[in-house]
């Protein structure tokens, strides 16, 4: 059974409200559904075996964080658990799905780790592992081998190894940095672990540092080819300012040996990153701090050759890749004002896998933030944020443009993290409500299903 290898940047997906939409890639809209998530989405996952999609909410005003369990086939609400306790902030990337063992894990930053049924979406228990999951980052997943890997960054850099069968802590890995992105090759048992300084190669049966490679930034990999590849180039110098020059690096998934590394511009912001082991193509999706522009490079999995870079909305933040249908959907955030923050509408995007054809844009009144792909049955799940007025403003740390908004990031992806706290308080209403083109202060939270 193959899993999408997909990466996704952690920017702007904080607060907003959220969609869900439900699609088979390629083919027209033919209805609706609303469903109301309150709270603020930040990670989604989903289960290969029972089409069931996690989309993990972060509660308003410090409140519990939840999963909320959807049936990507008719978009019915199966059921909502509260996780974590005093939950702020969700990390967009600590939930994981293990098909085999039939569960889902999700890293809260309250030291806690909530292990749910993949069947029904029931909650089966929550473990404390310790002051390593202070802020968790990442998480990635062996399922051979029936491990969960949790990178934690809470002022020193750490990996705890879950047991996926129970959830059970079995070690820490400690590591030195600030490290910010984790990936797994099952089949080479390596764990790769992005920081400032680099990419690092670890054993993953014993956690020994191997290798550490220059290139940094999103990691996706190719367990057949054996190789990872890193999207990065771009970071801050010693004064603060911004470097852009986008690259694609690759290195042997086994020995950690580099393989080549292919430039793809400057100005240009990688926000997602996958592969797509059937059609021997890298997809990275980037923003362009001064055209606007976002654009989906293609890449030849093999010798690293740019083959075809195709036009995308303005911030395409996630990329999912289903490879038996040889599609590419992308969720596209649309806009942003001139403070950075996210203005919308976006569309998401299908593309051939094989070609790089646009082969369908569905606009949305919203911004489509995280994406993943139900190969099985050919359907794609798109995350949004949906902003409704209020009467209240919202305080919320000024952004001045673009280029603010993305050094930002960059400065959260290299630097060491700090604590966040919500923009504001959360519109409670169900009441659908079309995003307009001025900046809507309070954002509520929305699933949206499109049977196609």
């Amino acid at each position: 059974m193959r899993r999408n290898r997909v990466a996704v940047a952690g920017l702007l997906l904080l607060t907003g409200a959220a969609a869900l939409i439900v699609a088979r890639p390629g083919q027209a809209v033919s209805g609706e559904r609303t469903v109301p998530l309150d709270g603020s989405p930040s990670a989604l996952a989903l289960d290969p075996r029972t089409g069931y999609a996690f989309v993990a909410i972060a509660g308003p005003n410090g409140s519990n964080g939840r999963v909320t369990t959807l049936d990507s086939a008719t978009g019915a609400v199966l059921r909502t658990v509260a996780v974590g306790s005093g939950l702020q902030i969700i990390d967009p990337r600590a939930m994981v799905v293990d098909s085999h063992t039939g569960h889902v894990l999700e890293a809260n930053e309250d030291t806690t780790v909530s292990v749910l049924d993949a069947r029904d979406g029931r909650l089966l228990g929550t473990l404390t592992v310790g002051d390593g999951l202070s802020l968790p980052v990442d998480m990635a997943v062996d399922e051979r081998g029936g491990r969960a890997f949790i990178l934690g960054n809470g002022g020193v850099g750490r990996i705890t190894v879950l047991d996926t069968r129970d959830g059970r802590p079995l070690r820490v890995i400690p590591l030195h940095g600030f490290p910010s992105l984790l990936a797994v090759d099952a089949r080479a048992r390596r764990l790769f672990v992005a920081d400032s300084g680099g990419t690092h190669v670890l054993d993953e049966g014993s956690g020994r540092p191997l290798r550490t490679v220059s290139a940094s930034g999103l990691l996706a990999v190719d367990a057949r080819a054996g190789r990872v590849y890193v999207a990065g180039g771009v970071s801050v110098d010693s004064g603060g300012h911004l470097k852009t020059d986008a690259t694609l690096g690759m290195f042997d998934s086994g020995a950690g040996a580099p393989v080549g590394t292919t430039r793809l511009g400057q100005n240009r912001f990688p926000l997602a990153i996958g592969v797509d082991d059937r059609t021997g193509h890298v997809f990275v999706s980037s923003a362009h701090a001064g055209s606007g522009c976002g654009m989906v490079d293609i890449l030849d999995a093999r010798s690293g050759r740019l083959l075809r870079a195709v036009a995308v909305g303005q911030t395409p933040l996630s990329l999912a890749v289903d490879t038996r249908h040889e599609r590419v959907v992308i969720a596209d955030a649309g806009a942003r004002d001139s403070q950075g923050a996210l203005s919308g509408p976006g569309s998401v995007d299908v593309l051939d896998a094989r070609t790089g054809q646009v082969l369908r844009t569905i606009p949305q009144d919203g911004a489509p933030i995280l994406a993943a792909v139900d190969e099985r049955r050919g359907r794609a799940v798109v995350v949004s944020r949906v902003a409704v007025p209020c009467a209240r403003p919202v305080t919320a740390a000024p952004t001045k443009n673009v280029v603010d908004a993305v050094r930002a990031y960059v400065t959260r992806f290299f630097a060491r993290p700090r604590a966040f706290a919500p923009a504001g308080a959360l519109a409670s209403s169900t009441r659908h409500v079309e995003i307009s083109s001025k900046r809507l202060p309070h954002r509520r939270h929305i699933a949206r299903l499109y049977k196609i």
